[in-house]
């Protein structure tokens, strides 16, 4: 059963990682070429992009325009033929990107299907494929951690609002805290003048009270 399991892993593992590769003709630059194409996930400005520094590393660019790209003098691994020359073009079909290669020698002798450097060329190819999925995984990959790096970021920052926002907060705090106390120290002393005050009154009644005696007195010694 552990077996089954594991055979029916690899099998998916190597439909994600593998490129299939088609035969077929294209029209480039006016002229109808056969050769054969594989469907890349991507966009046509970024497998364009990457075609480009690839196929730079197995021959000269001799044209490099309308998403086509013409190369001389191509070395591919595992043909010995020399003066190779191909023709290819990044395009789109039913919503999906594709590189089609038409490769011949120098006799003119298209490299097709029943061509015994066929495989060889389409391994070519197919390893390009794989390596830009593989790449533009490593981009997407990426892109989902710097978005949540960013994401970090912004975190932080609200994290380091709200610690200004918090030290603000007690500022304020001990502030009031403190005309609080001020508040409660005024209150006291009012409350404690309050009564000194009902004390100067009850006395100065008192020194009214003994000063009208005092008056009566005096007039009583008048009569």
């Amino acid at each position: 059963m552990k077996k089954i399991i594991y055979s029916f892993l690899l099998s998916i593992s190597c439909i994600d990682v593998f490129a299939q590769v088609y035969t077929g003709s294209l029209e480039i630059d006016g002229q109808k070429k056969e050769g054969f194409y594989v469907q890349i996930k991507g966009s046509e400005e970024s497998v364009l992009k990457a075609w480009k520094t690839y196929v730079k590393d197995f021959g000269a660019v001799e044209k490099d325009k309308n998403y086509v790209v013409l190369v001389s003098n191509v070395k591919i691994p595992s043909i010995d033929k020399k003066d190779l020359f191909f023709a290819s073009k990044v395009y789109s079909e039913n919503e999906k990107t594709r590189i089609f290669v038409s490769l011949q020698n120098s006799n003119k002798e298209v490299i097709k299907t029943g061509n015994e450097d066929y495989r060889a060329a389409t391994n070519w190819l197919e390893n390009f494929s794989n390596r830009f999925e593989l790449e533009e995984n490593v981009r997407l990959e990426q892109g989902k951690l710097e978005d949540i790096l960013r994401n970090k970021t912004k975190i932080q920052r609200a994290g380091e609002r709200l610690q200004r926002e918090l030290e603000a907060n007690k500022r304020q705090t001990d502030l009031l805290n403190k005309k609080l106390e001020e508040t409660k120290l005024q209150k006291e002393k009012i409350l404690t003048n309050q009564e000194q005050n009902k004390l100067d009154i009850q006395k100065i009644e008192n020194e009214i009270l003994q000063q009208t005696k005092q008056v009566e007195a005096a007039k009583q010694k008048i009569k």
